[in-house]
């Protein structure tokens, strides 16, 4: 046990190290706006349940996370490995962070190993029983083959995902540059090419910075749970084309308004504008 003057000098060194670590997280070109920004995306509420990354992990299909969570608590409950409280709870921090939003199974995966990594090597070096607790020593054996199905797990994983690109809407953005379009009301996930192409967006991925009132309207109205407004949001940005996966309700309302005209489908996006501007258009394909 450390004396009092132990732990005040250690206490000092982690304030420097939070200081210094504060000071180098500054030094981008946002400047301290780089840390900001994640509050503004934590206060966008609702809205957070449109964006995919910041949805809880789906365990009703297979994924990576479930079988090394299952395989890390089954560890734990045979082998008795413990924890010091303050590493549990920052473990279940970010197992918390984990399991309510989606994008920090990354942070969890490179974050988890610093925090179990040494009392994981101290109780592979204690002796059959310590502290009057017995402690289950592992063969090595019985490592090597742990090692193995990981290994094994992994491969399987890897073989089985699809690695293809991701879908993007290529022959659909042709037909927007074809027609000439300049105020394009595009899918969300739409964003990243139009902007490859050098096409403004209607909304990007930047949900801090449209703020939640902005996507909430955008999803209802494209969604048609606002309809009045999705037809009023066409007037208001004087949206002259439209670029949207084919599952989105809107595209149905757009087949039927008589001053909208579909130009281009396919399996990845819908294309219409407005019929003022597509008269001499060619045939939908």
């Amino acid at each position: 046990m450390s004396d009092r003057s132990d732990r005040v000098r250690i206490a000092v060194q982690w304030i420097r190290f939070g200081v210094l670590a504060l000071g180098a997280a500054c030094i981008t070109p946002y400047g301290p706006e780089s840390m900001l920004v994640i509050g503004r995306i934590l206060h966008l509420g609702g809205a957070l349940a449109h964006i995919s990354e910041w949805q809880p992990i789906d365990f009703s299909s297979f994924n990576a996370v479930t079988p090394c969570l299952i395989a890390g608590l089954a560890y734990l409950l045979y082998s008795g490995l413990k924890l010091p409280p303050i590493r549990i709870a920052m473990l279940l921090a970010v197992v918390y962070q984990m399991l309510v939003h989606v994008r920090y199974v990354d942070v969890f995966a490179l974050v988890a190993p610093f925090f179990i990594a040494g009392p994981l090597a101290q109780h592979l070096s204690w002796p059959q029983l310590r502290h009057d607790r017995k402690v289950v020593a592992p063969a090595r054996s019985t490592m090597i083959a742990a090692i193995a199905a990981l290994v094994i797990a992994s491969g399987v994983m890897i073989a089985v995902k699809d690695l293809s690109p991701p879908l993007v809407p290529r022959a659909a953005v042709e037909k927007l540059k074809e027609q000439g379009a300049s105020r394009v009301l595009n899918a969300y996930f739409f964003c990243g090419y139009l902007m490859f192409q050098d096409i403004p967006v209607f909304i990007d991925s930047r949900a801090e910075l449209y703020g939640s009132g902005f996507l909430d309207r955008y999803v209802n109205a494209i969604s048609l749970y606002d309809l009045p407004d999705f037809v009023r949001m066409l007037d208001e940005f004087k949206i002259d084309a439209t670029l949207l996966a084919p599952s989105t309700p809107a595209v149905g309302l757009l087949d039927r308004l008589p001053e909208w005209q579909r130009v281009y489908a396919d399996d990845v996006a819908v294309v219409h504008v407005r019929r003022q501007q597509s008269d001499n258009a060619p045939s939908p394909k």
